[in-house]
């Protein structure tokens, strides 16, 4: 490797990580959030449709670098077979009045098909973005 090519380059400038954890209720409608630092005050998970939410973060996320969500089953929705759920980005959406980033849910097991999470489960999200454009 050239060390000349690395010299002066540092880590990206005003990183910062977000974690947004939300139990889901029946018909995979959104609870109340137990951590949204970063993420709109209300109403921050939107449910669009069966296992589609969208996640809305607070203005002046300039670029939405990393996103990880998971479904954290909860003991009283026990996973029993076939109906483990994973989740996924499926879309991005920075710099604007409404940042956000769009989640999928669906079945583990055979092929996937887009399914709420059980109730009682737990949408849990980490998300990294950068507020500037430097």
């Amino acid at each position: 490797m050239n060390k000349e090519m690395f010299s002066g380059q540092a880590s990206e400038p005003d990183l910062i990580t977000l974690f947004f954890e939300c139990p889901i209720g029946a018909a995979g409608a959104p609870g109340t959030p137990v951590r949204q630092r970063g993420f709109k005050a209300s109403s921050p998970l939107v449910r669009n449709s069966a296992g589609n939410y969208d996640l809305f973060l607070d203005e002046g996320v300039w670029e939405i670098l990393h996103v990880t969500p998971y479904v954290e089953t909860s003991a009283a929705g026990a996973v029993t077979a076939g109906a483990a759920t994973v989740a996924r980005c499926i879309g991005r959406t920075p710099n604007g009045a409404n940042p956000k980033v769009s989640i999928l849910c669906t079945s583990a097991l055979g092929t996937p098909v887009a399914t709420d999470p059980a109730n009682g489960d737990s949408l849990i999200v980490k998300v990294i973005v950068k507020n500037s454009n430097a």
